[in-house]
């Protein structure tokens, strides 16, 4: 059984927190799988204005 990653949560420039997709989504109030979209590439692009929230993979799992 593979172990979940952590992820560092941002806004901005602001850290939100660092935790697990279900922590993080339990803090937020949305599913898991929004956290890993806010990992994704694709959500880091449209984050023009640099105040969307953004998730960092911080583990080497």
């Amino acid at each position: 059984m593979s172990r979940p990653g952590t992820y560092a949560l941002y806004k901005g420039d602001r850290l939100l927190g660092v935790g697990t997709k279900r922590e993080l989504a339990e803090r937020l109030g949305v599913k898991p799988e929004t956290v890993g979209w806010y990992a994704t590439p694709t959500c880091e692009r449209r984050n023009e204005s640099g105040n969307r929230l953004v998730a960092v993979r911080v583990d080497d799992a």
